[in-house]
């Protein structure tokens, strides 16, 4: 004990890493750990028998010696009953096949690894003190069972009992204190056990009766000398006996663990020593000829779907987790809604000038060094792209206003804001109306019309559409009903922009410009040309990006707190998961280390969490969120909560989504960053440092 055997053993089963030296497998020679490529040739070319067994308790028989199996990608069910059935037949077990492997005796769990561990047909078996567990009669049962596929497969057996070795092993390497000692080929030696389980019929004395009713066998020890007293009734092909000497009566039937053996245990012993091979595992063929299955053995939709099946009922077994689960998801509901009205803004909320304009504006040092309006003048005049300039923002943002005839005496009017832009080399599209035929005409965007149709004026003075604008007046730059500053609209355009197109002399008698200003607006035609020419000065915007860069950095700031507040709810929220999945992790930490022994991959362990916490996001996360949004669509319809900030939270179907699929992203990432970490360890530091 403790001189390295089993070390050495996880090495050569491609289960941990090794500092120095080399493994060479079919050619292929590794000088250190590689896991996807191990995960390959452990899952295909060896089969392991453990001392404690590793079978899953909660599977069957059956379904546990398929699980290899299905790690190599085989699918077809025929092929799947056709391996199990054989392998379970091979070591007597075929008709316990749908008996939970709980249920079993050390002897029939072992004989089932084995099973397990033949059923793909591997090149290796490794057996790490197989029968460390067992007592003499199952020792002596398993090793049988393992001499026989010896014949036909290499096995590495690791045991720190001589006499098994000696009689069983062709080859022996003894070491000691991490070091090899001895090597060399063994001739068998003698087994000093007695098998007190199996009968060895030769070994009894056997007297023989026969009529023409019934023969009748009986075998008995040396020791006896009383005269057995039966009686045996034999009715409806059943067979019913009474002993009348108060003796035990023990039935040898198809399940039971006594077999009776037409030989004497010397001849079996003797038999078992020079045995031949009798697995013929070669009739099982390769496993998977297409090669190892590279999406692992359980995909994430197969992993949904045990992850529901394993959480019915789940919502009464774990209330605490249940409620925890809302109770942050209606949070997050509430702030994440709030948030994404505030942030989720269009071109209409940030864009105060046309989508043709750039700004110029000039620091005190550029204005030292000779950089100022008539540098810049200088510039835009040798620049044809440049169709107008100004440097007041108020003086040419204006508001436009419509006369309702129906409210002259009152504020009931259409209005809204404008920005002038010169007519005749811009490129827009007349929608409605007709295009510009003299001075007093004005074109305006299709955005300017939308303002004025949104008034609560508009349809009681007989405007319902853009049509109805059209040879409307509208007053400009602060003009009044009695003012001669008008124009009539004689087009609507196709402009995403407050932009209105007024004919040149208008636009030069409305608009002024100072070049003794600091800060400037051209339009141009070419946006990029131009800016290209004003590259000496450093700050050079394009009103857009500008634009939107500056809107978001107010609503960033204006909605701190609420970001501030779903990000400490998500942090706690993922917190909450990531221990709760490490805590279910230690809990399934004995199958984890099964499954990646027998040849499991990484992602074969995520996708289990992932279709469990994806399950109990549906159960409970995501019934809450959906009461959340339907709590916002309730009181924003039907209740008046403005002064309660309510007004601020709004539901749409992206946002409505986006929350889900933020929830389950959310959620299915927590559960898995421990498992991630688990990764990283090799199967044998999963079995063994969390002591399963």
């Amino acid at each position: 004990s403790g001189s390295g055997k089993t070390t050495l053993l996880n090495v050569i089963g491609l289960m941990d890493k090794f500092d120095s030296g080399s493994i060479t497998i079919d050619d292929q020679t590794f000088k250190s750990y590689k896991p996807n490529i191990f995960d390959e040739l452990r899952n295909k070319k060896i089969g392991y028998i453990f001392q404690n067994y590793n079978l899953i308790d909660s599977l069957n028989v059956y379904d546990n010696v398929a699980l290899p199996l299905s790690m190599l990608g085989i699918t077809d069910k025929d092929e799947i009953d056709k391996r199990v059935m054989y392998s379970l037949e091979k070591v007597g077990l075929d008709k316990y096949k749908r008996r939970n492997s709980q249920m079993l005796s050390g002897g029939q769990m072992q004989r089932v690894a084995i099973a397990r561990a033949i059923a793909k047909n591997p090149d290796v078996i490794i057996a790490d003190e197989p029968t460390g567990n067992l007592d003499s009669n199952n020792t002596f049962e398993i090793m049988n069972i393992i001499k026989k596929i010896s014949m036909e497969r290499l096995v590495i057996l690791v045991s720190h009992e001589k006499d098994l070795v000696e009689f069983y092993s062709d080859r022996i390497i003894e070491i000691k204190d991490g070091k090899i000692i001895s090597d060399k080929e063994n001739v068998g030696g003698e087994l000093n056990r007695t098998d007190s389980r199996n009968i060895y019929l030769k070994d009894y004395k056997n007297i023989t009766s026969s009529n023409e009713d019934v023969d009748i066998n009986v075998y008995t020890d040396s020791a006896r000398k009383e005269k057995c007293n039966l009686d045996f009734v034999i009715r409806n092909n059943e067979i019913f006996i009474r002993s009348n000497q108060n003796m035990k009566i023990h039935v040898v039937d198809e399940y039971s663990e006594t077999k009776l053996i037409d030989a004497s245990e010397e001849e079996f012993k003797e038999k078992i020593k020079n045995a031949t091979g009798d697995f013929a595992l070669d009739e099982l063929g390769d496993a998977n000829p297409d090669g190892i299955n590279k999406k692992g053995y359980i995909t994430v939709f197969k992993a949904i779907k045990d992850g529901f099946k394993n959480r019915s009922g789940f919502l009464q077994k774990k209330v605490f987790t249940a409620i925890a689960f809302i109770i942050t998801t209606l949070i997050f509901a509430f702030i994440f809604s709030a948030l994404y009205n505030s942030l989720t803004f269009t071109k209409k909320d940030y864009l105060l000038s046309s989508n043709d304009t750039i700004s110029v504006s000039i620091s005190n040092s550029e204005l030292k060094n000779g950089k100022n309006g008539e540098h810049l003048k200088e510039i835009l005049d040798n620049d044809p792209n440049v169709v107008s300039v100004r440097n007041d923002l108020d003086s040419y943002y204006s508001s436009l206003v419509i006369k309702c005839d129906l409210f002259y005496q009152s504020s009931g009017s259409l209005s809204s804001y404008a920005y002038m832009m010169k007519n005749g080399r811009f490129d827009y599209k007349i929608t409605h109306g007709r295009g510009m035929t003299s001075d007093e005409e004005i074109v305006i965007s299709k955005w300017i019309a939308e303002s004025f149709l949104k008034s609560n004026y508009a349809a009681a003075n007989g405007i319902d559409s853009m049509e109805d604008l059209i040879g409307r007046k509208v007053y400009y730059s602060g003009g009044w009903y009695n003012s001669d500053n008008y124009l009539t609209v004689c087009g609507i355009s196709n402009d995403e922009s407050y932009s209105a197109y007024v004919a040149p002399d208008k636009f030069d008698d409305i608009i002024t410009v100072n070049y003794v200003s600091t800060y400037y607006y051209i339009d141009t035609v070419n946006k990029e040309e131009t800016m290209s020419r004003l590259s000496e000065y450093k700050t050079v915007l394009d009103s857009v990006k500008d634009g939107r860069r500056n809107y978001f950095k107010s609503v960033v700031e204006d909605n701190i707190g609420k970001i501030i507040g779903l990000a400490v709810i998500t942090l706690a929220l993922a917190l909450y998961i990531i221990l709760m999945s490490r805590s279910s992790m230690f809990k399934m930490i004995k199958n984890i280390g099964i499954l990646r022994t027998v040849g499991a991959k990484k992602k074969d362990i995520i996708n289990i969490f992932i279709g469990d916490m994806f399950a109990l996001t549906t159960k409970s996360s995501l019934i809450a969120y959906v009461v959340a949004n339907l709590l916002i669509l309730f009181t924003k319809i039907r209740l008046n909560l403005s002064n309660f900030g309510m007004s601020l939270l709004a539901i749409n179907p992206i946002s409505f989504f986006l929350g889900i699929i933020l929830i389950y992203a959310l959620n299915i990432f927590a559960a898995i960053i421990p498992i991630m970490i688990l990764n990283h360890k090799t199967p044998i530091e999963v079995v063994k440092k969390y002591d399963i």
